[in-house]
């Protein structure tokens, strides 16, 4: 009598559950704005071709449920099969080459709130105004910030006639993120491998090359905060050429800051310098450091790497970021901030292969 009824949500997992005949390999479903479906399918399978068979005949199933408007699957696996998923032993050399990019530039740092999104968001779009070509990806399976910083929530991910994952262009980038296959409003409980797998599908099932049909010269990656399973996926399987650090000028900042530089130091991932942000707050012409003053770069002074820029606490940040435009695009200020940030970049990635 007094049970919750159910959302049409609840109702199009319970019916695809059952269309696929609620087999154990079946770990979720996620209904999406449009009634678009996501299923996550385990691969236990040690044949690769049962996998792929079970992901094409469930996405077909579901396809033709009267108002699912479209699907995407997603094989996972829960355990590691060998030693190779060790850090320690993991050689990166190993990591398939990504067709259509040409460097892979992450953005990182252990900790949260720090502004990585903001640095990789503005950081793509003031490549892409410089006349690169870049594909932005973001790997926060458990909360994608993506979409709304780009303006994109409402945007459906489409596939090529290949079966490849089309990104969502916009401001002169191409995107993917979780958030255009995922219910923005349902959380994602997802163990540590199905998140590997799901950053894996996104990088090599993306089709990656430009509009104009080119190579992407840069493809950014937006990391979530920590050294868990999203930045060990990047370091056994993506072939990434850099990484960048950011953090504000905070002590306990810099001490997570750390953390992310002894765990790329540990697989020899070049980096490339430090991007402090929240450096100051400007009141009448006057620098106020509300963070303290010059943390990061110290920070890059003590890791024998330079300061790649300073960007300030900025309400046209904030603002870009909560209206799907990128400061850059606004504010000539912001984008002279970081348009330094872009040619030390370039500058350091050019050092690279000196």
């Amino acid at each position: 009598m007094f049970g919750k009824k159910k959302s049409p949500n609840d109702k199009f997992v319970e019916l695809i559950s059952t269309t696929l005949g609620n087999p154990s390999w079946l770990d979720e479903v996620l209904i999406r704005d449009g009634n678009n479906a996501v299923i996550v399918i385990n691969s236990d399978s040690v044949d690769p071709k049962v996998n792929e068979d079970r992901r094409l005949q469930a996405e077909s199933l579901v396809r033709g449920i009267r108002g699912i408007n479209s699907v995407t699957a997603i094989l996972t696996s829960h355990q590691s099969k060998n030693k190779q998923d060790d850090i320690e032993t993991h050689s990166r050399s190993a990591a398939k080459k990504v067709d259509g990019v040409s460097r892979i530039l992450v953005v990182a740092s252990a900790k949260g709130g720090v502004g990585k999104s903001t640095v990789a968001v503005n950081l793509a779009v003031t490549l892409a105004r410089g006349g690169f070509k870049v594909g932005l990806l973001d790997t926060d399976i458990y909360g994608p910030s993506i979409p709304t910083m780009l303006g994109t929530t409402n945007a459906k991910l489409k596939k090529n006639k290949n079966g490849n994952m089309q990104p969502i262009l916009v401001h002169g980038i191409t995107t993917l993120s979780m958030g255009y296959v995922a219910d923005p409003e349902s959380a994602v409980v997802w163990r540590g491998p199905m998140v590997s797998s799901a950053i894996s599908q996104l990088v090599y099932e993306g089709d990656w090359v430009a509009p104009d049909n080119k190579t992407l010269d840069f493809l950014i990656v937006d990391t979530p905060p920590g050294t868990g399973d999203a930045q060990l996926t990047l370091i056994q399987k993506i072939p990434v050429t850099a990484y960048v650090l950011v953090t504000t000028p905070q002590k306990v900042a810099i001490t997570d800051t750390r953390r992310s530089a002894a765990m790329f130091a540990r697989v020899d991932m070049p980096l490339l310098g430090i991007v402090e942000t929240m450096s100051w707050f400007e009141d009448q012409g006057k620098r106020i450091y509300l963070m303290g003053k010059n943390g990061g770069y110290d920070l890059a002074k003590s890791l024998n790497v330079p300061c790649l820029g300073q960007i300030p606490i900025s309400e046209s940040i904030r603002e870009g970021g909560d209206r799907g435009k990128p400061a850059v695009l606004s504010d000539q200020k912001i984008y002279g901030q970081f348009n330094t940030i872009a040619t030390n970049v370039c500058r350091e990635l050019d050092n690279l292969t000196i």
